[in-house]
């Protein structure tokens, strides 16, 4: 199989991660490792069907980018970092199932697509710039927000 996408599933899915990374582009910096890791994934999966490699090293590579997510959002707490990871997670019970012989290759690659796919509506639609569901978000983990939420909270509630 090549390395370049050649029937319409693979182009389309190039497609989308383009467009993709061009709509989570607009949330500036904290979306960079998303963007990069989904893309490194992407090419680290090409090369896995050009050369017909085992399932084991789609699920390490996948592992390895969940495993790299992680990391980002520990750095910067991106909201949309831990949803995409899991799904990297996800991906790997579809490399065992085919490794011990449940699923067939292209049953495999199905799944993993299908997740793809998720993590792409994930990434796009995520609101990265600040704003509520950031601020959400950052009270949730107690990075100390947590007087922004309460003057917008208090400003709806009537005094008695």
């Amino acid at each position: 199989m090549p390395f370049l996408p050649d029937t319409p599933v693979t182009i389309a899915y190039a497609v989308a991660l383009c467009i993709a990374a061009a709509l989570a582009s607009r949330g500036g910096w904290a979306a960079v490792p998303v963007i990069a890791v989904m893309a490194a994934n992407w090419l680290g999966t090409r090369l896995i069907t050009a050369t017909d490699a085992p399932a084991w090293t789609a699920g390490a590579l996948d592992i390895t980018s969940a495993f790299a997510l992680i990391v980002a959002w520990s750095l910067a707490r991106s909201m949309a970092v831990l949803p995409v990871a899991a799904i990297f997670l996800l991906m790997v019970v579809s490399y065992v199932l085919n490794d011990i012989g449940v699923i067939g290759r292209e049953t495999m690659w199905a799944f993993a697509d299908l997740f793809a796919y998720l993590q792409l509506i994930i990434m796009a639609g995520t609101p990265w710039r600040p704003g509520a569901p950031n601020r959400l978000a950052a009270v949730a983990d107690g990075s100390g927000r947590t007087p922004a939420v309460a003057r917008a909270g208090s400003r709806r509630l009537p005094h008695s």
